[in-house]
């Protein structure tokens, strides 16, 4: 029997299972892995007030519009699950990459995002956090006495500014915590080299930031708890209903749809209501041409040279195989490798292949 298959981009379903966003990160192996553990976790647990996706939550106390869907189903700080115990920093390491020098951190507490600016931000902020405690930058101490208790709490204060207790005694709001790694972030990019898209996060921290402190609803065309909210309210006052509505649930699961011509975010996208980052032309173009500075591009060349030669192959992360019996190995444990020569290489390999098996076809032939 035909039927229809519906993908959406969340993080809960209506049963209370969970399934994450995860993001890696390729971070400095020198780095001690715990350290940056605690420098992180503050970040990690109050950004969600930008990142958040939104959720509409049926309690015993009734309905709640919660910022963020998958704070609700984590329980540990770090730890090695996924799928149960789920924490803030997972310990997963492994770096696709030359374990020497890269460790890869792992991070599993995010929201699955919609929104082009959200994303941007999660991703971009994130960055220039590691990347000043690679430096050994941040030099306050925000550790939270319950960070496990203060994610959830986060999530269900859509006005962002519930205080939290660190552990030194002292009262923070999400909003000023993520300030005070704004405001070093501000500093650090002043002095140390960081990419023009970095900058630009930075920038886009720092409004966001002051929207938040005024009043959410600015950045309704911008971050996705926000957008989606104003969404539903749109509809709840054109019909006259309430958010007991079983309607709700449904925009709520329908803003995640990722069909063009079906997903609610979509629509807000077609009629201009949202933010864009990128065009549809550059995500295009993005599904076949690999970034030039890493080594995705490569590996994308050697794909190519390797069908357009019929030479049987096999790739990794790390590894190009290539031959009949795959014995012809390049290794590219450096992420950022951009040398054409190793691709310069296997077409000399590939060309003396395929004489080989010429010159063996015309000796065949001729015999």
């Amino acid at each position: 029997m035909a039927g229809k298959l519906s993908i959406f981009k969340n993080n809960t379903d209506f049963v209370g299972n969970s399934y994450g966003c995860h993001e890696n990160y390729l971070v400095d192996r020198d780095v001690d892995f715990y350290y940056l553990a605690e420098q992180l976790i503050p970040f990690l647990v109050t950004r969600q007030i930008y990142t958040g996706a939104g959720k509409v939550f049926q309690t015993q106390d009734g309905i709640h519009y919660c910022i963020s869907q998958r704070a609700q189903h984590i329980y540990q700080k770090i730890s090695g699950t996924t799928t149960n115990d789920r924490s803030i920093i997972n310990t997963r390491d492994e770096p696709h990459a030359d374990r020497e020098k890269y460790r890869r951190l792992h991070v599993i507490v995010g929201d699955s995002n919609m929104c082009e600016y959200t994303n941007f931000l999660k991703i971009g902020t994130c960055a220039v956090v590691l990347q000043m405690i690679e430096d050994n930058y941040i030099n306050k101490d925000f550790t939270l006495r319950n960070p496990v208790k203060a994610i959830k709490d986060i999530s269900y204060d859509t006005t962002c500014k519930r205080k939290l207790r660190l552990d030194n005694g002292r009262e923070y709001s999400p909003i000023e915590i993520q300030r005070e790694y704004c405001e070093m972030a501000q500093k650090y990019i002043e002095h140390y080299p960081v990419s023009d898209e970095l900058r630009e996060a930075v920038d886009k921290w720092q409004y966001t930031l002051d929207c938040l402190e005024e009043d959410p609803n600015k950045l309704s065309r911008e971050i996705d708890w926000v957008v989606k909210r104003r969404m539903i309210e749109s509809f709840l006052e054109k019909r006259g209903a309430s958010w007991n509505d079983p309607r709700v649930f449904m925009l709520d699961l329908q803003y995640h749809d990722i069909r063009l011509g079906r997903g609610l975010y979509y629509l807000l996208e077609r009629k201009g209501a949202v933010e864009r980052i990128v065009s549809d032309d550059e995500i295009i173009k993005a599904k076949t041409e690999p970034p030039p500075d890493t080594r995705a591009k490569m590996r994308g060349e050697f794909i190519k040279l390797a069908r357009q030669n019929s030479i049987q192959y096999d790739l990794d992360w790390s590894n190009i195989r290539l031959g009949n019996l795959l014995n012809v190995r390049v290794i590219c444990n450096n992420p950022f490798e951009t040398d054409t020569e190793k691709v310069a290489e296997l077409v000399r390999t590939i060309q003396k292949t395929n004489l080989r098996k010429t010159s063996l076809s015309k000796l065949v032939i001729q015999s």
